[in-house]
């Protein structure tokens, strides 16, 4: 059922989780020939990932053609790699076949629980493949050719996903431990050649490898505490648990030696998964390993079984409750499949949301899903994803060379949202300061009428931001299409270019900078023709300050300048200036609207 689910999702030609689209604008980088590691700029920022994964998703890429079904196949075939290993490493083990599928059966059942994550254009399968492949090959084959072929995967697996570090550190330790020495080849080699490109990536890339993938994951947010994670994690695989505890006594009383070096990787693997929740904001996919861990000593526990007990009403006992543990852990790994499909609903929204972006004149910077910018032809723009990587979490010393680093990345990201490199911005929040006042809502999306991702966060495009033309001073004409939303209450629809006030109070919403003095010219009429039988009187304020008032003697448009001073400007939210009509005779008609910081005081 496994396979057929992830290869119905292979061929789905959107997003199946948010951040999955930022792979892909990785590989199209790699496919164009630019740099990966690079200081940051409006157009990309990488990920803090190393590069093998996107490569190998280059490489297939260039045979099935750019989108996602190339590095979904990676991982695809990654995660087949890692029930075989799985399967293998037990019946090599145990000799025992049945043994070895219910270890592969426990990993792949673990789907779901695990985010939906082994197929999708992520680095996680691919790691956890090439770390089991290096472990088979150092500690299941005997000559110093595997050894040589060991390292080379600990190496691969370690510039797929750092978490291989300290799996090869605790590994390294014990083999040197238990072989007194003797398995010193593969270790000098993969810390050698692990090393050799390390320095080299970061020599070619000034540093910059380096501050992507380690220097900025020093300072991310950590939790406190593990507990909600580990409660999730027993609550589910306690049958399992039960097991592997069972296993590992076994193991110490009858010295089964041979099957330690797995048991260790096993508890290795838990304790990856651990590290891996204390860093705050981790999704389901933190319990892969885990899981993998879970999946061998389930496995190594029936072999041994049959194994090490004689023939006895206790052999028949121990056998009895593991199939009722397996039972009840299969039933609570249990999912519908059809949950991780999206459907042909879902892909008709997708598809509608793309050709929205296409119609949009200029550039359009969807934050939170790059990759649809390039699937409606629009330029490239970095991704919300690895900037809050980089610039959220604790602050670097400031005399650090990864704080001023960090700080480029910081000063691009506002370069970009104040210089306005944009037209469009798509945001995944309703309500998101940083763009203001350089960015002004246009227009919500409809919940219904957006597509969400299957698995991962519920991130999808809530709200389009329009460049706001006053920020830095210009002209509101009232009838370009742009400032629509700008209108609140009390207007009519637009009439000859005119925008009409039908109500006692008109409002409308403007965002400007606030270390600025501002004038502001208003050009308006009233809805009569010719002479007025009196002087007619509109107030203006602005939120909540009176500017002062219109006066009309007729009705001919005329331009009045009002004083808007800095103290009076908010600059994270939007500003109300409001038109008060105390006559219900006229209605004010206005025309344009044009705002102009002053020049600063010597």
């Amino acid at each position: 059922m496994l396979g057929v689910l992830m290869v119905v999702r292979a061929s789905y030609p959107f997003e199946l989780e948010w951040i999955e689209g930022v792979s892909l604008d990785v590989i199209r980088r790699i496919l164009l020939g630019k740099p990966l590691y690079t200081a940051p700029s409006a157009e990309f920022l990488p990920l803090t990932y190393n590069p093998f994964y996107f490569l190998v998703s280059a490489g297939a890429a260039r045979l099935v053609g750019l989108g996602f079904l190339a590095p979904r196949m990676v991982s695809i075939l990654a995660t087949m790699g890692c029930l075989f290993f799985c399967y293998r490493l037990v019946w090599e083990e145990t000799h025992n076949a049945a043994a070895g599928w219910v270890a592969a059966g426990i990993y792949a059942a673990s789907f779901r629980f695990a985010g939906a994550w082994m197929d999708l254009a992520k680095v996680d399968a691919l790691f956890l493949c090439l770390l089991l492949a290096a472990f088979y090959f150092q500690f299941r084959r005997k000559g110093w050719q595997w050894q040589i072929v060991s390292s080379i995967l600990w190496v691969m697996s370690y510039y797929t996903k750092q978490l291989a570090l300290p799996v090869f550190g605790i590994m390294a330790f014990a083999s040197l431990i238990t072989s007194r020495g003797r398995s010193w080849v593969t270790w000098l080699s993969a810390s050698a050649l692990g090393a050799l490109i390390f320095g080299t990536l970061d020599l070619l890339t000034a540093g910059w490898y380096s501050f992507y993938t380690v220097d900025i994951l020093r300072y991310h947010h950590w939790t406190t505490t593990l507990w909600p994670v580990a409660r999730q994690f027993v609550g589910t695989f306690w049958p399992a648990l039960t097991i592997a505890v069972a296993y590992l006594a076994i193991l110490w009383r009858f010295e089964q030696r041979s099957a330690a070096p797995i048991a260790l990787l096993a508890a290795t693997l838990l304790l990856a998964s651990g590290s891996v929740f204390l860093k705050q904001w981790t999704y389901d996919n933190g319990f892969l390993p885990a899981c993998l861990g879970m999946a061998l000593l389930v496995g190594l526990w029936l072999g041994s079984t049959y194994k090490l007990f004689p023939p006895s009403s206790w052999k028949s006992a121990i056998q009895l409750v593991s199939l009722l543990l397996l039972i009840i852990q299969n039933g609570l790994l249990w999912f519908d499949p059809r949950q991780q499909i999206p459907t042909a609903d879902n892909l008709a929204k997708t598809q509608r949301f793309v050709a929205f972006l296409q119609s949009l004149p200029g550039e359009v910077w969807v934050f939170s899903h790059g990759h649809f910018g390039y699937l409606a032809g629009k330029g490239d723009f970095l991704h919300s994803a690895p900037l809050g990587d980089l610039i959220g979490g604790a602050v670097p010393p400031e005399t650090s060379d990864t704080f001023r680093r960090r700080a480029m990345a910081r000063q691009v990201w506002s370069d970009t949202i104040h210089q306005q490199k944009a037209d469009w911005v798509v945001s995944d929040k309703l309500d998101n300061p940083y763009f203001l006042p350089y960015y002004v809502i246009y227009s919500q999306f409809a919940e219904a009428d957006i597509f969400k991702p299957v698995t991962g966060a519920t991130s999808f495009p809530r709200v389009l931001l329009s460049r706001n033309p006053i920020v830095n001073g210009g002209e509101l004409i009232v009838s370009q299409p742009v400032i629509e939303s700008f209108f609140e209450q009390g207007w009519s629809a637009l009439q000859d270019g005119v925008r009409w006030s039908n109500e006692v109070t008109a409002s409308i919403q403007l965002s400007l900078n606030a270390n600025r003095d501002y004038d502001l010219g208003i050009t308006a009429r009233l809805s009569c023709d010719g002479a007025l039988p009196k002087r007619e009187q509109i107030d203006v304020e602005w939120n909540d300050h009176l500017l002062g008032s219109l006066y009309f003697d007729a009705c001919l448009p005329q331009t009045v300048h009002f004083d808007v001073p800095a103290p009076w400007i908010e600059a994270k939210s939007s500003n109300e200036l409001r038109f008060v009509n105390r006559s219900a005779a006229f209605r004010l008609g206005l025309t344009s609207l044009a705002l102009q910081p002053k020049a600063l005081q010597p």
